[in-house]
C-alpha cells in the first residue's frame, strides 16, 4: 500500500540527517536542485558542455532520477 520509492525517500532523507548522500546503485527520487548540491552538479555540468557540447547524452540527473 506504499507508494513507489516510499523506502528509497525514506533512506535518502535519514542519510541527509546523518551529513550524507545515497549511492547511485538503485533508484533516486532528489529533486533536481538537492542532486545538484549532493553530486557536485557545476562539475558535472562543466564536464558536460566541455565533452557533449551538442547535448546527444543524458544528464546524470537524467540517468540516475529520471530513468533516461
Amino acid at each position: 500500500g506504499r507508494p513507489d520509492g516510499y523506502y528509497n525517500r525514506l533512506i535518502e532523507d535519514e542519510v541527509g540527517v546523518l551529513g550524507g548522500h545515497k549511492s547511485l546503485y538503485s533508484t533516486s527520487y532528489y529533486t533536481e536542485d538537492a542532486f545538484s548540491r549532493l553530486y557536485n552538479g557545476p562539475a558535472h555540468e562543466k564536464l558536460k558542455r566541455e565533452y557533449d557540447s551538442a547535448g546527444r547524452l543524458p544528464g546524470l540527473y537524467d540517468k540516475c532520477v529520471r530513468g533516461r
